[in-house]
């Protein structure tokens, strides 16, 4: 039996980006870039290594469940060719669904007391965060959130009126996933700020790691956070 297009180009693409995330999650660890670093907060190893096993459970569930529904479904995922603009406004419109619905996810993580100190207090172990702790959460947590993600796709579907375009798909999937690594990468990225001030930079997510209860719950967007009183700015570089 063939395998799908889409499965080849979505498990290249994923095991790419987590692959660019576990090296250099370990790089940064070894040989951590003071500069450019927002935290000075140290990283050990062995803490590292810790986290392996769940990071590695989740890859796990990620690709399998990745492939079982791309199976189900990629007959309704389409290659025809689509102009590069329609593209773009198709990933916006995604992001936009799929960042609402974190915002209010991630929050109410936070906000109930029970669902924080079963599930998403794992997640914030990671003080200071590397790449590849973008996944190191409990696994009810990312798939939790990726129902943002497919209602994010089936808005598109309703409002296009047709099938999913494997180009708008695969760059949203990618897009997303490589945010991800960086927000969680824990260096300074001043210059995205000032080319996308709407979009939330690595400062923005690391504030949040570093003082969990403070606020800034938005991944993508942070007009979320300024539209619903909980951005929050403090000197992270003065941490110990």
């Amino acid at each position: 039996m063939e395998v799908p297009s889409i499965i080849i180009w979505t498990l290249a693409m994923v095991g790419t980006l987590n692959g660019i995330a576990l090296a250099s999650s370990y790089a940064l660890v070894l040989w951590p870039p003071s500069k450019h670093k927002i935290q000075r907060r140290s990283y050990s190893i062995k803490t590292l290594n810790q986290r392996m096993p769940t990071i590695a459970l989740n890859l796990f569930i990620l690709v399998a469940l990745t492939v079982g529904s791309l199976a189900i479904f990629s007959d309704y995922i389409s290659w025809a060719d689509q102009p590069l603009l329609t593209t773009i406004w198709q990933v916006f419109l995604v992001s936009l669904v799929d960042d609402a619905f974190f915002y209010g996810f991630h929050r109410t993580l936070h906000e109930n007391k029970w669902l924080y100190q079963k599930i998403h207090i794992i997640h914030h172990k990671a003080h200071t965060p590397v790449p590849i702790e973008y996944i190191y959460v409990h696994p009810l947590e990312w798939m939790g959130g990726s129902f943002g993600v497919i209602l994010g796709f089936g808005v598109l579907i309703l409002v296009t009126g047709g099938e999913l375009s494997a180009a708008t798909f695969l760059l949203y999937t990618g897009l997303r996933n490589f945010h991800e690594l960086d927000i969680h990468s824990g260096l300074k990225s001043k210059l995205m700020t000032r080319l996308f001030p709407f979009v939330g930079a690595t400062e923005h997510h690391d504030i949040h790691h570093l003082r969990p209860h403070l606020g800034n719950y938005g991944s993508t967007y942070v007009f979320w956070d300024h539209l619903f009183g909980t951005n929050a700015v403090i000197k992270t570089r003065s941490a110990k």
